[in-house]
């Protein structure tokens, strides 16, 4: 009987480790068929952009559109997701489920460069970040009260965080070798 628990025991785990093998196989070559996808975009000069407004609360697409034909981008397209009204905070995962989805869409269409334009709560402005990060150049846009429109903020691109991590690694070894004067 400890036999046959033990080769049990043997072929679950065989099992598992195949499961996990094929699962980072699946990742990292969806992955790659991206990069291959957009550089071959970048190469050929096919540059597709879109943009993405995203309105919590109502719809931002009329600003959206006065921002993109004043700033030489009238053809691009606007891809739009509203949420009328409030939105409570049990609802946010569901949000990012169809942002996820239109991120497929835009994907699938080509989509080589994404403007994103936000109205909304900050917190789901993080889950947001996270669902376009590490994907195509994503441009993001931020409100400007004081001339009643959008200003460019920022690019999100692969490695932004990871970017802004090792500058403020290399400004805090600036301060101290200030400090210490070395």
């Amino acid at each position: 009987m400890q036999v046959v628990e033990s080769l049990l025991g043997w072929t679950a785990n065989i099992i598992q480790i195949l499961t996990a093998l094929f699962a980072i196989w699946v990742f990292w070559n969806t992955r790659q068929r991206l990069k291959r996808y957009v550089e071959r975009a970048r190469a050929v000069g096919t540059a597709t952009p879109a943009a993405l407004a995203i309105g919590i609360g109502g719809s931002i697409k009329g600003t959206v559109r006065q921002y993109l034909d004043a700033h030489d981008l009238a053809g691009v397209p606007i891809e739009e997701f509203v949420y009328p009204g409030l939105l409570p905070k049990r609802k946010f995962y569901d949000v990012l489920r169809e942002l996820h989805k239109i991120k497929q869409a835009m994907t699938d269409t080509g989509v080589t460069e994404v403007h994103l334009f936000y109205k909304g709560p900050v917190t789901l402005a993080m889950g947001i970040g996270s669902v376009f990060e590490n994907w195509v150049p994503v441009k993001i846009y931020e409100f400007d009260h004081s001339i009643g429109g959008y200003e460019f903020d920022f690019t999100l691109g692969k490695g932004t965080v990871l970017e802004l991590l090792r500058e403020a690694g290399a400004e805090g070894e600036e301060i101290v070798m200030d400090h210490i004067g070395a």
